[in-house]
């Protein structure tokens, strides 16, 4: 604090002589030749709450020495920042004294007087100075206005009152004006008001609204103050609130046709276009018509551009037209959502739906062409049947007609939908169907989808068979487990067949911590990925373990992923690492600022067939508010492969946007692309767009059906209600003196009726529930009355009872008393009536409320709840009947159930005293007493006793056998015959305590939980065994079927059957018959297996003896060339050229067309051609594939393999891979046929010699392409 002082000492005299310098003026007061003198002027000028220094400078005339007390003297309020200790004067020697202090923020323009004075110890000498501080004028003000209803009538006067505040040092002159609109003009009491410093000063304004209103306006009125003389001191506040419309005033001669007008620009490098488009709709022929359109002069621009779009649509009850651009649905395999040209109208009552539709794709090559008519029978709310029928041209051509059925069989919370059809090819010989099935609960949620679509389906589905299956469940309000699994695969016979498997599975753990959500995942991840053709098979699979953890504030959030796992792919044999890390930050800087960063970095063998590569990206995005309220948005994104070549991709965007308080809005979007690595691309494009809302009038009926009338009366009085706020959809009304309202309708559409319930007054209701539903037909001709009563309430609680202890709520025990235990939270409580119903939750001490009812009677109900322990409701459903303005309480009671007493043998009584063979009464004194079983003094029941004695007395012949099993007998055998009567005494005995019924509603333990979820997935796993099995490897005959799998897949699969038919039906009806089902599905089991296996050994016979197949035999399989490399019991192998492997079952062998043997000549060939990377690859596949087609074996329909690998910047390889015939030519007389013709088309050839390296063997022109110094990837060789 010291050197602070010290510090702020030197700063102040540096100000002083900086302020002036020059100043040469000194003030001094002489007493007892003592002077004070201060430098500056004679005024300080300052500001309020602001700190002040003072330099006196003190010096003495006296012969010695002395010392002096220094005092300064403030004005009122004023305070000393920093004071003076006391000084030591000496003759001759001036001494320096700093004096600091604050001028209140309150103080008011004027002149002070601070004054110092001196005084010495022994009180003798003294010395006094004056010096003077002017306190500068500060003009501050602030204005404030009481906020009023947020509806009014129209014609009626709002007054308001609008509150100054002077917050200056100086007395101001105000003016206070108001901005008017047109239908609402202001009037202030006192415009000019004279304010003195800290004065607050209230002045009423009255706005008066238009009474001639005829539609619903918005009024905002500002008010402004300005200081007189002072232009730059002012203050402004601003209300707001709708004007209605009196109910004398609405008519509904016309009204406003509303039309959203946006015109575009866009452009790029390459120059600009316009385009537009138009929206709007209007009431027409008693439905509603829509018409949307956008005219585009390149529709097909990069980013930014729109298509040329024309649609019409016209919507009655029960009825839809849709022309021009529009989608279409119908079913998921005939319609889904597919975009036209055409028409299309549905029509629809209570137990029909129709749809027809007439469409044709644009912008799609070739033109889709489709017809469809859908008819659909509904059941009932939650079942419906449908017909479809759909005829396709262009790229796929037929007709389909499917049937399709929907329900929701489990309530609404499940879904069932089921579609099955036949195409005009093959009809019932290859159906196509589709089957969702889905079911949630706040505990668990399941689905399954499974889609088949025949070979010749004229759609998407065409030959794909997709299953696809996901569960969650959820053990706790924090944990959640979950899997899903995907198989698809889809092809064209002889041509292709793609499949892929994925299995994801884990768990997921939120909760809150402090003010946020955390929430971790833990996934694993497998997937399988193949593609086999005639000429090659590609396959991939990949292991993955995924983490993710995440925590979110409302300003803040960040999420981290990591992933790492194996890839195998049959292109690299060894397995190779994956990895993958992710990240992204979202941060609120301030409300109108938000910033989002992402950082991604992976690597491996990260795509089917490309080696191995490594990506790294990051983006970083903002939006913010500019001045002028202009909405900014940005993002920036960079990304880099590196792989052979290292490419880099680069993208900016940036968008902002306008709105006025018209409704128009400006808008200005703008991205920049750049892309290097093998060739670089920049690409910029921009887009101008200002969309204005338009209300053009238009004339419609003046029929009174067109307004909705109606009154609000107070029921219990009889007299109307005015001011009550009536809301019709979007439109608004307000009732008048005599409570009459009319609101303009929509004469097409069901709009909902709903009022204001502030508007209404405190402690009414209105008796009908609300919001009301408001049809076509609804109101019509006859006015709509409201009635408002005075409001019920019913109030009540969950209380929880409990036993003294747990001995005396027993079967049998008539003197049970209950203790309070306190209140049921959670539980939800509803209340219903035939028109209404209310839920609410019980708050932590157990007590609800229902407000602002209607009366009546009511139905209360607990419906959901949690209890503890072994508890029940003595009822939870309980009727209750409310007068006018009459509050009720209910009270539910949750109480323990009676338990009973059962005796079990256990080693428990190991340590009491058994009978042994000493006389018969010895023995029944012992057991006939509860203290001689027990360690513990207990009540003595005479009735007890009574029955041992008995069974004592009836087992007289047998009390000399002293083993611990007939004891064991004895005592439960008594026990159980009075366990009604003696159930306090015999809990002295060694027993367990069970439930007699289960508590109703009760949550199931969390292991209960858990063995379902193991159930379902062990059910789920089988399922997909079995379909992937004998359902889809059935069906194809290229696919791998082996007779006699390995022993840890048959035990796996046989593990899996038996733990569920165990656990399922063991947990149903006992273990015995768990035992049963499952030897018996075992024999089935094996009979299946057993079977196909003499299907294996029939096919060996038939293809060994009359078709004569042997190892190494060369046939033509399905127009290509293969060699029979393996053939046993369990497989077939064919070995294609490219060493493609295709291994068949025998019996699947069977249904292949072997159409001949080939002769040993034929064999797989491969050439290698450099080019250079400037040629067109495209021609280059042409001519090689009709060039080396000559050469196949006779009788086939020849297809080569060619794939293309870059070399370096200049170099491309070129790989031929194909069966060629050898009694017709050799393999050197091919290449040199295959560069001939690739000369003569004009690619530039390289070709490698050992001598030279790498020379040009062929060129269209010379010195074309300058030499190559890399080919072949060969680093050490110069062209």
């Amino acid at each position: 604090m010291r050197h602070f002082r010290h510090i702020f000492v030197f700063f102040a005299i540096c100000g002083i002589l900086v302020a002036a310098p020059d100043a040469a003026a000194f003030s001094a007061f002489q007493a007892d030749s003592v002077s004070i003198k201060t430098k500056g002027s004679k005024a300080l000028s300052v500001l309020p709450g602001k700190v002040v220094t003072i330099v006196y400078e003190i010096s003495s005339d006296a012969t010695e020495e002395a010392t002096y007390s220094p005092h300064l003297e403030l004005p009122e309020g004023w305070s000393i920042v920093i004071g003076s200790t006391p000084l030591l004067l000496s003759p001759g020697k001036p001494t320096i004294r700093f004096m600091t202090f604050k001028v209140p923020a309150s103080a008011v323009a004027d002149q002070y007087p601070v004054t110092l004075h001196l005084v010495s110890d022994n009180e003798v000498k003294q010395a006094t100075h004056r010096e003077t501080i002017e306190v500068s004028k500060v003009y501050s003000l602030s204005l404030d206005v009481k906020e009023i209803p947020p509806y009014a009538p129209a014609g009626q006067i709002i007054s308001t009152e609008l509150t100054l505040f002077n917050s200056g040092n100086t007395s101001i002159l105000v003016q206070l004006e108001a901005k008017e609109r047109d239908f609402a003009r202001v009037k202030i009491q006192e415009a000019t008001v004279k304010l003195a410093p800290g004065e607050v000063l209230s002045t009423e304004a009255h706005i008066h609204t238009d009474a001639n209103l005829e539609l619903t306006k918005r009024a905002s009125i500002q008010f402004e103050a300005v200081a007189l003389g002072h232009d730059e001191t002012r203050a402004s506040t601003s209300v707001s609130f709708e004007i209605v419309p009196v109910y004398s005033k609405i008519r509904p001669k016309q009204g406003t046709l509303p039309i959203s007008l946006v015109v575009e620009t866009i452009g790029d490098e390459t120059g600009i276009a316009p385009q537009a488009r138009i929206s709007g709709s209007a009431p027409l022929m008693g439905g509603n018509v829509t018409v949307s359109a956008s005219l585009a002069e390149f529709p097909r621009q990069k980013f930014y551009g729109s298509e040329q779009v024309l649609a019409l649509e016209y919507k009655k009850e029960g009825t839809t037209l849709k022309l021009g651009d529009h989608s279409q649905s119908m079913s998921p395999l005939t319609l889904s959502g597919e975009q036209g040209v055409g028409a299309g109208l549905e029509v629809e009552s209570e137990k029909w739906n129709v749809k027809a539709s007439v469409q044709r794709s644009r912008h799609i090559f070739p033109a889709q062409e489709r017809a469809g008519l859908s008819v659909t029978r509904i059941l009932n709310p939650t079942t419906k049947i449908s017909s479809n029928l759909l005829h396709r041209n262009g790229l796929y051509q037929g007709t389909i007609l499917t049937t399709r059925a929907q329900s929701r069989p489990f309530g609404q919370t499940s879904r069932l939908d089921i579609e099955c059809g036949v195409d005009s090819h093959r009809l019932i010989t290859d159906p196509s169907c589709t089957l969702l099935l889905s079911q949630s609960t706040r505990a668990w949620s399941s689905r399954i989808r499974v889609q088949r679509g025949s070979e010749t389906f004229p759609g998407v589905f065409a030959g794909m068979k997709q299953i696809s299956e996901f569960m969650s469940v959820r053990l706790s309000p924090q944990i959640r487990l979950d899997n899903n699994i995907r198989w698809m695969n889809r092809g064209q016979e002889d041509i292709f067949s793609r499949s892929n498997l994925f299995f994801k599975g884990g768990v997921t753990y939120t909760n809150r911590l402090r003010k946020g959500t955390m929430y971790f995942t833990v996934h694993g991840i497998r997937s399988n990925w193949k593609y086999e053709s005639i000429l090659s098979s590609i396959s991939r699979s990949e292991k993955i373990l995924r983490l993710t953890g995440s925590y979110q504030l409302s300003h803040i959030g960040l999420t981290v992923s990591t992933e790492n796992g194996r890839a195998q792919s049959d292109k690299i044999r060894a397995a190779s690492s994956l990895f993958r890390f992710k990240s992204n930050l979202r941060a609120t800087i301030r409300n109108n600022w938000s910033l989002n960063a992402s950082f991604e970095k992976s690597g491996g063998n990260l795509s089917e067939i490309s080696t191995h590569q490594r990506q790294t990206s990051f983006g970083l995005g903002t939006s913010f508010t500019a001045p002028f309220g202009v909405y900014v948005t940005t993002t920036g994104f960079h990304s880099r492969v590196q792989t052979t070549l290292d490419q880099q991709y680069t993208s900016f965007r940036v968008r902002a946007s306008k709105g006025f308080r018209s409704g128009h809005v400006l808008t200005v979007q703008s991205q920049i692309n750049r892309s290097t690595g093998r060739q670089t691309v920049q690409s910029s494009d921009f887009k101008v767009s200002y969309a204005l809302p338009l209300a053009l009038p238009f004339a419609v009926s003046d029929t009174p059906e067109s307004l909705l009338r109606g009154q609000v009366i107070d029921k219990t009085s009889g007299q109307p209600v005015e001011g009550v706020l009536i809301f019709l959809g979007d439109k608004l009304s307000i009732t008048d003196r005599q409570g009459r309202f009319a609101i303009p309708r929509t004469l097409s559409n069901v709009d909902y009726l709903r009022i204001d319930a502030k508007s209404i007054g405190f402690n009414r209701t209105p008796i009908r529930s609300f919001p009301l539903e408001i049809g076509p037909d609804d109101f019509q001709h006859v006015d709509l009355v409201i009635s408002l009563v005075h409001s019920a309430r019913i109030t009540g609680s969950i209380d929880v009872y409990g036993p003294v202890s747990a001995s005396d709520h027993l079967l049998g025990d008539t003197n049970t008393e209950f203790t309070f235990a306190g209140g049921l939270a959670g539980a939800i409580i509803q209340i219903s009536d035939s028109s209404r119903r209310l839920r609410t939750r019980t708050s932590q001490n157990g007590s609800f409320e229902f407000n602002n009812l209607p009366p009546g009677t009511y139905t209360a109900e607990v419906i959901r709840y949690q209890l503890v322990g072994h508890q029940r409701f003595t009822t939870r459903k309980l009727e209750i009947t409310v007068g006018n303005a009459e509050e009720k309480d209910i009270q539910f009671k949750v109480i323990p159930f009676k338990k009973q007493i059962r005796i079990i043998k256990t080693s428990t009584l190991s340590t009491t005293p058994l009978p042994t063979s000493t006389s018969t009464s010895e023995s029944q004194d012992k057991i006939a007493d509860p203290s001689s079983l027990s360690g513990q003094g207990s009540r003595k029941d005479p009735a007890l006793k009574e029955a041992l004695d008995a069974k004592m007395s009836r087992k007289t012949e047998t009390s000399t056998k002293s083993d611990r099993t007939s004891w064991f007998n004895m005592m439960h055998d008594s026990a159980q015959d009075d366990i009604e009567t003696n159930a306090k005494d015999a809990s002295l005995l060694p027993f367990w305590v069970s439930v007699t019924t289960p508590p109703p509603g009760s949550s199931p333990p969390p292991f209960l939980h858990i063995w379902i979820f193991i159930l379902a997935a062990l059910f789920f796993l089988i399922v997909f065994d079995l379909i992937l099995r004998h359902i889809i490897e059935g069906s194809q005959p290229s696919s791998i079927h082996k007779l006699t799998p390995s022993s840890w897949i048959w035990a796996s699969r046989q593990s899996a059957i038996y733990a569920l038919v165990i656990g399922t039906v063991t947990s149903l009806v006992g273990p015995l018959a768990g035992l049963a089902v499952s030897l018996a599905l075992a024999g089935i089991s094996v009979t299946i297996e057993t079977k196909e296996t003499y299907k294996n050994i029939y096919a060996i016979l038939v293809l060994s003896w009359s078709r004569g197949i042997k190892l190494g035999q060369w046939v033509a399989y399905r127009d290509s060339v293969g060699r029979v490399t393996s053939f046993s019991l369990s497989k077939v192998e064919l070995t294609l050229h490219g060493n493609t492997v295709v291994a068949l079952a025998p019996f699947a062998l069977l249904h292949v067309s072997i159409s001949s043997w080939l002769p040993e000549e034929v064999r797989n060939e491969r050439w290698t051609i450099s080019v250079s990377r400037m040629s067109n690859l495209r021609s280059i596949r042409t001519a090689l594939t009709e060039t080396i087609s000559q050469f196949a074996p006779e009788g086939t329909r020849h297809h080569s393999l060619i794939q293309f690998k870059d070399i370096d910047t200049q170099t491309t390889s070129v790989s031929i891979e194909s069966v060629i015939d050898g009694n017709r030519t050799s393999k050197t007389e091919i290449k040199r046929v295959l560069l001939a013709e690739l000369a003569a088309i004009g690619i530039e050839l390289f070709e490698e010699s050992p001598a030279t390296g790498a020379s040009q063997v062929g060129k269209p022109e010379e010195n074309a392409y300058p030499p190559l110094r890399l080919v072949q990837g060969n680093r050490n060789k110069a062209a």
